[in-house]
C-alpha cells in the first residue's frame, strides 16, 4: 500500500509500497460463550482474537523508525514504535579522557580514538485526526469510584 508524506512545504509526497497490511493471530480468545439451554442442549462457541496490522518503516537520518498500528475486533488501536539505527558519532580531537578539560562540553562519550558517541534522546509525537466519521467526537473523562459489596454478593450482571 502507498503511504503519503508531507514535504517540508507542506505539499504531499507518495511512497509506493510503503505500507504493509497483514492479519495475526494473537493466540489468544477474543471472544467465547457457554450456554446450556433446554433438554440439555449445550451451545459452545469461541472466536480466535485477529488482529489487523499496518506495518511501516521510515528512515530518517541515522534512524530507522518501524511503527505498528494495530486494530483489534474489540475497538482497540494501538501503536508499537521501534527503532533501530547506526550509532551517531562526531570527530573528536581527543584521543583519550585524560585530554578533556573539564571546561570541554563533550556531547556523549568517548568511544574510540577521536570519536565520540552523540548523546541525545529521540521523541515520538503523534496528531490524531478523530473526525474520522465526522466532528461530533466527545471525550469523556470518568473518575472510577471503589464501592464495597456485602459478603457473597456482586453487582456484576450477565444477564
Amino acid at each position: 500500500m502507498n503511504g503519503v508524506f508531507s514535504t517540508s512545504d507542506g505539499h504531499p509526497f507518495v511512497q509506493p509500497n510503503m505500507i504493509c497490511l497483514f492479519e495475526c493471530y494473537a493466540s489468544d480468545i477474543g471472544w467465547r460463550h457457554s450456554e446450556n439451554l433446554l433438554n440439555d442442549f449445550l451451545i459452545r462457541e469461541t472466536r480466535p482474537k485477529v488482529t489487523l496490522i499496518a506495518h511501516m518503516a521510515a528512515s530518517m537520518g541515522n534512524y530507522n523508525y518501524i511503527f505498528d498500528w494495530e486494530f483489534q475486533t474489540d475497538g482497540l488501536i494501538s501503536v508499537k514504535v521501534g527503532l533501530s539505527r547506526m550509532l551517531m558519532v562526531k570527530g573528536s580531537s581527543h584521543w583519550s579522557l585524560y585530554q578533556v578539560p573539564n571546561q570541554d562540553a563533550m556531547s556523549g562519550p568517548l568511544i574510540s580514538d577521536n570519536v565520540i558517541g552523540v548523546v541525545h534522546d529521540p521523541f515520538i509525537t503523534f496528531h490524531l485526526d478523530m473526525d474520522i466519521d465526522g466532528a461530533n467526537n466527545s471525550f469523556v473523562n470518568i473518575n472510577l469510584v471503589k464501592e464495597q459489596s456485602l459478603p457473597g454478593e456482586s453487582p456484576r450482571k450477565s444477564y
